[in-house]
């Protein structure tokens, strides 16, 4: 659409000579119904003071004046106000004037006697056009780089060879290089694992599908390493050809990743123990008794037997059957004694609060989905605690995912930690006020696979984790819940490890010592 349609044009002509300005005046003013509003200037001093005063859309302007003349007459006005665009209007047929006067920034060069009425009322309109649609790219263009600038990823635009030609303020940030360091470099200076081939290669492809996204490493200034998110786009303006890429620093992402990966891979491997240990320990539980049996029998058997003629040869089978049966009761002794594996011998003193954090930081990301808030209260003047970091981390991760999987991600919840020195022994609260434990579900909920979770979300395994954890330290662990709106679980471990002869894995996972 016309920007100038139906607006009045206000224009104002710097002319000396009262016949060509009243030629002028005739020639904007001829059947435009007042389209184009005209106000006079017969000296560059009088113009100058008029865009002082006034606001114009457009000068027309003769660069032969009393008090000015040439092209000096243009860099005035034109200084004066840079936002207004300048046709010249002059006596001067001069071609290498006129191209002199456009490469200095006027929108038109017009020669007295060669413009009709249309002609001049056209330039004149083309040049407020102009300035606007130019005034509308500049701004468009300093609002794009406002945001570059601003932007917390880094931004480059790179030649097809690789070399930078613009870059912003959070790449400089990112890389540790200034400015005028990175537009001297080559994008493969940064790239740890590309060499020239494989960089061409990458490049070849993303002009081809002209979009790409991927990872790498950049070096930066100081050596270190970046694992980097790429997102680059191939622009083809004729000979203008390039790509502009930004650059997502993900170290810290992929770090947390991978170690919340590797917890919840010890969580699965403890989990499996876990299981593994209960089968052990009930299938201990279940064959002691008849092998005990049997043994007693045969050597009664063989007690009364050896009273009698017995023939030798079943003395002698006997005697095999009660090796046999040893046999099966150690078999049986290595099953029980797996049940009872610790999870661990390494001991040292432990910040609980820095462990703490860390393990809300890897579960953060499940929390939010969940729309639960964790929040960590009064842990940063604990005392150390001595005990297995492995035992610590595995039971702050059960018992804070607990929470999450309770929360239902319909409603924002809150999980509260706060911990207190109480003789000798840290006493940990994990409040929620996710919904609460159904009455007849809570004698269940150290059980061994016991889950309220719906098929293949659960193992049912957490909890009993958590309190085996704590009876190997002599800690108990009790819960108070009420349904419909959250529960609390208070967990009390000794400041120094006071292990129980009660292995990880214990049948039942319920030692008789632990309030629940």
């Amino acid at each position: 659409m016309d920007k100038m349609d139906g607006k009045k044009i206000k224009v104002l002509l710097v002319e000396d000579n009262p016949g060509d300005a009243r030629l002028i005046q005739e020639m904007l003013t001829e059947g435009m119904d007042g389209r184009f509003i005209l106000e006079q200037a017969d000296r560059l001093s009088e113009g100058l003071e008029c865009l002082d005063k006034m606001d114009f859309d457009v000068v027309l302007l003769d660069l032969r004046l009393p008090d000015s003349y040439g092209l000096k007459t243009f860099a005035r006005i034109n200084a004066q106000a840079p936002q207004v665009p300048i046709v010249v209007l002059s006596s001067l047929n001069d071609e290498s004037l006129a191209i002199n006067a456009v490469q200095h920034g006027a929108q038109d060069y017009l020669v007295k006697g060669h413009v009709d009425s249309n002609f001049l009322r056209r330039s004149l309109r083309y040049a407020v056009e102009r300035r606007w649609a130019e005034e509308q790219l500049r701004q468009c263009t300093r609002r794009n780089e406002l945001i570059l600038q601003a932007s917390v990823d880094g931004f480059c635009v790179a030649e097809l060879d690789g070399k930078l030609r613009e870059v912003n303020a959070a790449l400089c940030d990112i890389t540790g290089y200034s400015r005028e360091e990175l537009l001297g470099m080559n994008i493969q200076n940064l790239q740890v694992w590309q060499g020239p081939e494989e960089t061409a290669k990458h490049i070849e492809i993303i002009m081809k599908t002209e979009t790409g996204r991927f990872e790498t490493k950049l070096c930066c200034k100081d050596g270190k390493i970046l694992d980097v998110e790429v997102s680059t786009q191939f622009c083809n303006f004729g000979q203008d050809k390039f790509f502009f890429s930004f650059l997502r620093d993900i170290t810290e992402l992929k770090r947390t990743r991978e170690e919340l990966s590797e917890y919840r891979e010890k969580m699965a491997r403890t989990e499996l123990l876990a299981s593994l240990g209960t089968l052990s320990a009930t299938l201990a539980h279940e064959l002691t008794q008849p092998l005990t049996v049997i043994g007693l029998s045969v050597e009664n058997s063989l007690d009364k037997l050896r009273k009698t003629s017995c023939p030798n040869a079943v003395i002698k089978y006997l005697k095999d059957s009660l090796v046999e049966v040893a046999n099966a009761v150690s078999i049986v002794d290595g099953f029980r004694n797996f049940g009872r594996k610790s999870s661990g011998t390494t001991f040292s003193e432990l910040e609980l609060d820095v462990i703490t954090e860390r393990i809300v930081e890897l579960l953060n990301k499940s929390a939010k989905q969940a729309k639960i808030t964790v929040q960590i209260k009064d842990m940063n003047k604990l005392p150390a605690l001595y005990c297995n970091q492995n035992d610590i981390e595995q039971l702050l991760f059960a018992m804070i995912q607990n929470a999450i999987q309770a929360a239902d991600g319909k409603k924002h919840c809150q999980l509260a930690i706060s911990a207190s020195v109480e003789d000798n022994n840290i006493e940990l609260l994990f409040a929620d006020n996710c919904g609460g434990i159904r009455p007849e579900n809570l004698d269940n909920i150290f059980e061994p696979f016991f889950t309220t979770k719906p098929l293949g979300q659960g193992t049912g395994l957490g909890l009993c984790i958590v309190q085996q954890i704590i009876s190997k330290y002599g800690g108990k662990i009790h819960v108070d819940s009420q349904f419909g709106k959250g529960t609390t679980f208070y967990v009390t471990l000794p400041l120094y490890a006071n292990l129980k002869p009660v292995g990880a894995f214990d049948e039942h996972c319920q030692p008789n010592y632990i309030s629940c």
